[in-house]
């Protein structure tokens, strides 16, 4: 596993040409081939792209869904539970940068009742897009309670295999936050030391043995990536 201190200026300005699209077709189809195999550019890819999002964020006016629209997100996403932040909380998909697959989304978030008091923490968002294959997943971390909610957009395990998710801080190494579970949505609790590292982090899911890596860090494919946002 490469470390990301080994990332060169060159690799460095490539990523961010990546993540504003100005690369060919073949230089953009050889940096996804490596995105899959090199975390170390892939987590310096998401950080440009995460930059990107900021700026396009500051550019563009935000646009309220519709009702509708947001009651089928809602029935999509979480049913319909009752007594949590999630039951306040509804999601829409906005243009936020350009990278993986042609495009990617980032979620928002809408408050819709009055919150009690003492105010909540802002919940975390991460859409993870595709790397290696067609994994796609939605991840929303909520402080207050700890808990991490990962629906699964599109992609299933390879047989006989399953799918971790990893958070990546900074230089840091990768965090094993556990495996996904093969039904729609995963809930996991985040341990206090790893709920610390949630702000500004990379959320990963890779390919990996029954049971998981056996090494604590990544062995197989890195499915899917995104970076979390705070909104």
């Amino acid at each position: 596993m490469t470390d990301p201190s080994d990332i060169s200026p060159d690799d460095n300005a490539l990523a961010a040409e990546y993540a504003l699209g100005l690369l060919s077709p073949d230089e953009g189809a050889a940096v996804e081939a490596r995105l899959g195999t090199d975390p170390a550019f892939l987590a310096q890819v998401l950080s440009w792209q995460a930059e990107f999002a900021g700026l396009a964020e500051a550019e563009v006016a935000p646009v309220t869904p519709r009702s509708a629209v947001k009651a089928r997100i809602d029935a999509a996403l979480f049913g319909t539970p009752k007594g949590s932040i999630w039951s306040r909380l509804s999601f829409w998909r906005g243009l936020a940068i350009t990278g993986f697959a042609s495009s990617a989304a980032l979620a928002a978030l809408l408050l819709l009742a009055p919150l009690p008091q003492p105010l909540p923490q802002v919940p975390l968002v991460a859409q993870l897009e595709p790397v290696t294959g067609g994994a796609q997943f939605l991840a929303v971390f909520d402080p207050d309670t700890s808990e991490l909610r990962v629906q699964r957009s599109a992609g299933t395990a390879a047989t006989g295999r399953v799918q971790q998710l990893w958070l990546i801080a900074g230089e840091d190494q990768p965090v094993s936050l556990g495996l996904l579970d093969d039904s729609a949505v995963t809930v996991l609790t985040i341990d206090a030391s790893a709920a610390d590292l949630f702000p500004d982090a990379v959320l990963a899911v890779s390919d990996e043995p029954p049971g998981g890596s056996p090494t604590g860090a990544p062995t197989g494919d890195v499915l899917a990536a995104g970076p979390v946002i705070s909104l």
